[in-house]
This record gives C-alpha cells, sequence and structure tokens, in this order.
C-alpha cells in the first residue's frame, strides 16, 4: 500500500504512464483520486478485429468446450466443473481443459479431457466454444486468442472483456453466471 501510495505522487513526475485496460487506470484513479488531474493514456495489449468469422466445425456430432488457462482460484474452475455436471446428459458436449496450475487436480473429472498446456494452435483447432469461468475479465489473452481463431466465447461482461467480445456477435457475454443461462 505505501509503495503505491508513492507511485501515485510520483506519477505527477512522469512524462507519461500507459495503463494496459480501463480497469487499471479506473483502480488507480479511484484509490489516489489526484490521478485524474492528468489525462494518462490506455494502450490495448490487443488487436480488434472489424469482420469476425466463425470456425467451421470439423465433427458436426460433436461439440467441444473448452476451460483454458490458468487453472487457479481466480478463473474459478469449479464453475466449469458445474457446466460440466449440468450437461452429463448431452453426449453431443465433449469437454476439454487446457492449462496447468494449482487447482488442476480439481479437473481430474471423468467427464473433462485434461491436455495440460498446449500450443494454441492446438488448442483452438480442437476447440467450437471457450467458457472463461472467472467472475471479472480485465483483458484475458484467452478471449482475444479464440476471437482472431474465430471461436465464440462465454463469460460475464465485468471488466474490459467488453472491449473485444462483443455481444451476440462474437460470443456471448452475461451478467452473472448462471448455469441455466450459460
Amino acid at each position: 500500500n505505501f509503495l503505491s501510495f508513492f507511485f501515485s505522487f510520483s506519477s505527477f513526475n512522469l512524462d507519461k504512464i500507459i495503463f494496459g485496460s480501463e480497469t487499471s487506470k479506473n483502480w488507480w484513479t479511484q484509490k489516489y483520486f489526484w490521478m485524474k488531474w492528468i489525462n494518462y493514456k490506455i494502450i490495448y495489449n490487443g488487436i480488434k478485429l472489424n469482420k469476425f468469422n466463425f470456425k467451421k466445425r470439423i465433427n458436426k456430432n460433436k461439440f467441444n468446450i473448452s476451460f483454458v488457462g490458468r487453472i487457479v482460484y481466480e478463473n474459478n474452475p469449479e464453475l466449469f466443473l458445474k457446466v460440466v455436471q449440468d450437461n452429463l446428459e448431452n453426449k453431443q458436449f465433449k469437454f476439454h481443459c487446457y492449462g496447468k496450475g494449482p487447482l488442476k487436480y480439481k479437473m481430474n473429472n471423468k467427464n473433462i479431457i485434461f491436455h495440460g498446456w498446449c500450443n494454441p494452435k492446438i488448442i483452438y483447432k480442437k476447440t467450437d466454444l471457450i467458457i472463461i469461468t472467472s467472475k471479472v475479465q480485465n483483458f484475458p489473452y484467452v478471449a482475444l486468442e479464440a476471437k482472431t481463431a474465430g471461436i465464440p466465447v462465454i463469460s460475464t461482461s465485468k471488466g474490459d472483456i467488453k472491449k473485444i467480445i462483443f455481444n451476440n456477435s462474437d460470443g456471448f457475454l452475461i451478467k452473472k453466471f448462471d448455469l441455466k443461462i450459460i
């Protein structure tokens, strides 16, 4: 806390501060109101695509739904498990997990194919839909990569994910995770 307070005052002596997202800029300016006095820039660490083409599904009989990323508390892998459990009757769905982390044991489920960490080209070639289960998405690379690969994303609408995924266009943003909505 002391270092962030010190940094906020020393920011007056800097030529510029570049934030990676609106959420991070808002955090600083809400916590240290004097940082609003200078209009610092935001440079997004991604590219907005004007045209979006959904990936053509290879296997029409199976729909591959994936969790991609670090398997940590913040990314809420338990919610992905609930989605899997809620859809066990639907034999068209195949669930995958790509990533690693301290909670990977939670993905040890007979209904989830665990791949560990793979090359993104492999991940997105085998995936038809990504579910991002964390409660807030500041600027998720997974969403950016999925969008680039033409794969729709389901995620909450909190955070700067709204700058990447446009609801009902290249994915679905929901206000809160409700299994019925998903």
